[in-house]
């Protein structure tokens, strides 16, 4: 008798742990995140409430009671949730036969009451006093989402009103927008729970908990979204004939005054004037070392001019340098206008100073262009040229005739060239 009571005792010890560990699974949640699933189904409620037209505003009042709540303001209705209210609660936007017409205020209810559900079926599987039973407990889940689902679906959906396109994503100022792509995540966070369940035991308690932790954190979010600042709404504007404009803020108060407009081109006017003496300045500072600079710049120009002479090209640098400087300063002024203010007037003077760069260094660049391409046209005609002073030279000429004769059957360049030694020569 004795030895039979030690075996049932020792398969006890073996079973009731292992009972225990089952029936524990779903249940991975610590008193802290307990209070957090709480405090977030909380405000569920009170947002769901908001959407409840039929509920006068004034009762809508809420104090937090949840552990975390301490130091939480007492939950209002906003003043601009109320204003719009009445006209979500008059667009009726599906029939359900049966159930009767739903509104865009009662599709957000829905959605809402949904993830509060699902929070709450979360703080019923952690109480211990209760059985658990991962099928049912998965069922109800399963049903809360396809629920939920059913409300996100049609949220997400335009209706044509008659000559009106109805698009809930654009409702409460914007808001919508931002709280339903959090939805959508709250809906893949409550698929993960599902899908949790039928983990193998070693992981089912941990990945339990990311996901109903995460259904937590999206809801406090979206609490959050619902008491944001509003965004601003795009407007539009029938043009006639099919086209719209669209705009932020009204056109009218985009428009400057008279008032506005003067002071701007005097603060322009003035920044310019600004700059230019702090120009002059500089330069009237440095007198001694921009002469010195001028003087070698002048005298690097005169050789530069001889230069061209050579290429047999009548060329005065300075056009050169102005040329540059007044193609870059009308780029700058281009750039400047478009840019507007004063930072137009700095892109302006920063495309004329970057052209006087430019300019500076010019006359030398189109010099070696030109040497360059005169160098190859000669080399291409050289062998020609030297064909036809060697006709001439058999023929009897003299090699002053036989250069004659390549000046004047040639063409330029190497003509040129030909031309100058019979020139120089006579």
């Amino acid at each position: 008798m004795k030895k039979r009571v030690r075996i049932w005792g020792t398969i006890l010890l073996l079973i009731v742990p292992f009972l225990l560990s089952v029936e524990g699974q779903g249940r991975a949640l610590s008193k802290n995140d307990r209070n957090k699933i709480q405090c977030a189904q909380e405000k569920m409620y009170v947002l769901a409430k908001f959407f409840d037209a039929t509920v006068p505003n004034d009762s809508k009042t809420h104090k937090f009671t949840c552990a975390n709540s301490k130091d939480w303001p007492e939950a209002k209705v906003p003043k601009w949730f109320a204003e719009q209210l009445p006209e979500m609660n008059g667009n009726k936007v599906v029939y359900v036969p049966g159930e009767g017409t739903y509104s865009e205020v009662d599709l957000w209810r829905q959605a809402i009451a949904n993830v509060n559900l699902f929070l709450d079926l979360a703080v019923r599987s952690l109480d211990p006093s209760q059985p658990l039973v991962l099928d049912q407990l998965a069922r109800q889940y399963v049903g809360i989402r396809n629920n939920f689902v059913l409300s996100l679906d049609r949220l997400n959906k335009d209706l044509l009103r008659g000559n009106k396109t109805l698009v809930m994503k654009d409702s409460m100022n914007g808001r919508a927008r931002s709280m339903l792509s959090t939805l959508e995540l709250i809906n893949s966070e409550m698929f993960s729970t599902i899908e949790s369940l039928s983990n193998p035991i070693s992981q089912r308690e941990d990945k339990y908990r990311q996901s109903v932790m995460a259904v937590v954190i999206l809801a406090n979010h979206l609490y959050s979204q619902f008491n944001s600042a509003p965004i601003p709404s795009l407007q539009r504007k029938d043009l006639g004939g099919g086209k719209y404009f669209y705009y932020l803020v009204e056109p009218e108060k985009l428009k400057e005054t008279r008032v506005e407009r003067a002071l701007n081109a005097f603060l322009l006017a003035l920044g310019a004037a600004l700059v230019g003496l702090a120009v002059f300045l500089l330069l009237e500072n440095k007198r001694d070392s921009w002469a010195v600079i001028m003087a070698d710049y002048r005298q690097k120009s005169s050789v530069w001019a001889e230069d061209f002479n050579r290429q047999f090209l009548t060329i005065d640098v300075k056009y050169i340098v102005l040329g540059t400087i007044l193609v870059f300063a009308l780029g700058g002024l281009l750039m400047g206008w478009m840019v507007g203010g004063f930072a137009g007037v700095f892109v302006f003077l920063l495309a004329v100073l970057m052209g006087g760069i430019v300019g500076i260094r010019m006359p030398m660049a189109v010099l070696d262009v030109i040497k360059k391409s005169r160098g190859r046209r000669v080399n291409a005609q050289l062998m020609d040229s030297l064909i036809l002073l060697s006709n001439s030279l058999r023929s009897g000429m003299d090699i002053v005739q036989g250069f004659e004769l390549v000046a004047r059957d040639m063409r330029p360049p190497i003509s040129d060239e030909f031309g100058l030694v019979v020139k120089n020569y006579q």
